[in-house]
């Protein structure tokens, strides 16, 4: 019974959200504001709500609300969280730590690349999703 609910709660909250973000978006396209507020605010009360038991976070690029056990994206660092749509590839991720060699994070670096090269050696692309069970 518990996973019934969980599924209905679930498909009710993407419901929810899905038409929030859609009266944001009108909202912007009027430069309204006013509702804007209102629409932010219930937002981050429902995320607040839920964040317990369901609800990870919302998509950096897209706002689509990211579940427990959804296939996403989280930055080493905690933040930000993206979709499976907009999770960043692996050439990306590669990119950045190249970009970076002395941030401090050189464990982390050194983790990653040892990531990388298993990925690419296991016949993956550069040019696949990183992708985690959020």
């Amino acid at each position: 019974m518990t996973d019934e609910i969980t599924t209905k709660r679930r498909a009710l909250l993407r419901s929810v959200f899905d038409g929030l973000h859609e009266l944001g978006t009108i909202a912007k396209e009027e430069k309204d504001t006013t509702s804007l507020t209102a629409i932010k605010g219930s937002i981050n009360t429902i995320l607040i709500t839920y964040s317990d038991r369901d609800i990870v976070g919302t998509c950096e690029e897209c706002g689509i609300v990211l579940f427990r056990d959804d296939l996403g994206h989280i930055c080493a660092d905690g933040e930000p969280i993206f979709c499976a749509k907009h999770a960043y590839t692996w050439a990306e991720i590669k990119a950045q730590w190249d970009e970076d060699e002395t941030d401090g994070n050189s464990d982390k670096r050194s983790e990653f690349m040892a990531s990388y090269e298993e990925h690419i050696s296991d016949g993956g692309s550069p040019d696949d999703k990183v992708l985690h069970t959020l």
